[in-house]
């Protein structure tokens, strides 16, 4: 039987206080909702806030490919405080779990940013040429601001007839930053699986990361929660919408995130024709739709 992807009744909301009762608990998502990458957007951090203040529980829930405490630094350098949330969970927190149990192996061919090869650092893995890796670790772009993801084809095509299994931490496929869209570290793994590579994924939409959430929020709010009573934020439909929908939880599609020029003409003006469209060819239904994060 095919999923209710029925989106005639789905709400678009004017902020967060319409339903904030209903739940005990939020997930919400980073980039494109708390912030675009280069500055916070001040309403979504009034709606946590206020969320928060009413005796809520805000989980920020990231597919950054780093370890929850650098994200924490890079939300202070956005003016985003402690005070704002109750806890971070990251993709880069379920890798380096997996990273650092070694069985994968120790040597590790790093595609990447250099700001992040902490992880190589954190999990006392061997940085080694294409020639000698037991794994990929695919944190990112080397430079995702002027590198293609074409660009990377010869090197992944050579390392995918040698068989060698990928690990994803970061299975977005883009990522706003400021006025531009990003390739992220999906976009390689997607091509990698394209070429027969072996991927593993670690984020949403996959389950690992909403394990090890729901540890988190259990141990935050003091006891067993009801998966009907938490709430999931975000503007990835493939990631933050199908993630909790597979989980079991309820979401909210901000509409004026990465997805804002597939359902409307722009961010403010989502158009409920082409919303409820494009909802039907993700097969997932949101309890309602934000155009950005407001109380």
């Amino acid at each position: 039987m095919m999923p209710d992807t029925s989106t005639a009744d789905i709400p678009l909301l004017e902020g967060l206080r319409a339903l904030a009762r209903n739940y005990d608990a939020i997930l919400c998502d980073v980039w494109g909702v708390i912030h675009n990458g280069r500055q916070a957007h001040p309403a979504a951090l009034d709606a946590v806030r206020r969320y928060r203040d009413g005796g809520g529980c805000v989980l920020l829930f990231s597919n950054a490919p780093r370890s929850n405490i650098h994200a924490r630094k890079s939300l202070e350098a956005l003016g985003v405080g402690g005070d704002l949330y109750d806890g971070v969970v990251t993709s880069g927190d379920v890798t380096l779990e997996v990273l650092a149990s070694g069985r994968l192996g120790r040597a590790c061919f790093y595609l990447g940013p250099g700001r992040d090869r902490h992880f190589m650092e954190e999990s006392k893995l061997n940085a080694v040429d294409e020639n000698t890796a037991e794994f990929i670790l695919c944190v990112g772009l080397r430079d995702d601001e002027r590198d293609k993801v074409e660009e990377y084809l010869p090197l992944l095509r050579r390392m995918a007839a040698r068989s060698i299994p990928m690990i994803c931490a970061n299975p977005d496929i883009i990522v706003e930053r400021g006025e531009n869209l990003l390739p992220c570290a999906g976009a390689l793994a997607r091509l990698y699986e394209s070429l027969g590579g072996d991927v593993r994924y670690f984020g949403k939409p996959h389950k690992d990361i909403y394990r090890h959430a729901w540890k988190i929020l259990e141990d935050k709010t003091g006891g067993v929660l009801d998966k009907k009573r938490v709430l999931a934020i975000g503007d990835g439909i493939a990631t933050d919408i199908l993630g909790a929908r597979d989980f079991g939880i309820d979401a909210v599609f901000v509409t004026g995130g990465i997805a804002a020029l597939e359902v409307g003409d722009d961010a403010c003006t989502p158009s409920p024709q082409r919303l409820r469209h494009f909802f039907e060819a993700h097969e997932v239904r949101p309890v309602a739709a934000m155009t950005h994060l407001f109380w």
